[in-house]
């Protein structure tokens, strides 16, 4: 290693969802570490009972039917009309 890659910023890689999910399903991702048992014999806070396998198309499908939306910044704060305001006190 040089003294400018030393020194260098790290570079930041972005992946999409559905990257991820290709990624996950691949067959690297679905088999334990080869080192599994020393791992979890240093970390045993990371061992769970049981482990579900992440069900990837499910998820991208689901999370396409899901409506999403984006408050705008105008609206933060703001009162919803025709909804009453609930005020405490310590009476």
């Amino acid at each position: 290693m040089n003294q400018e890659e030393a020194t260098s910023e790290p570079t930041r890689k972005t992946f999409s969802i559905e990257r991820l999910v290709e990624l996950s399903e691949s067959p690297l991702c679905l088999e334990p570490p080869k080192d599994w048992e020393q791992i979890s014999q240093r970390l045993p806070a990371i061992v769970k009972s049981k482990v579900e396998p992440f069900q990837g198309k499910e998820y991208l499908e689901k999370r396409k039917s899901e409506l999403t939306s984006v408050k705008s910044c105008e609206n933060i704060g703001r009162k919803k009309k025709n909804r009453p305001e609930v005020i405490s006190s310590s009476i």
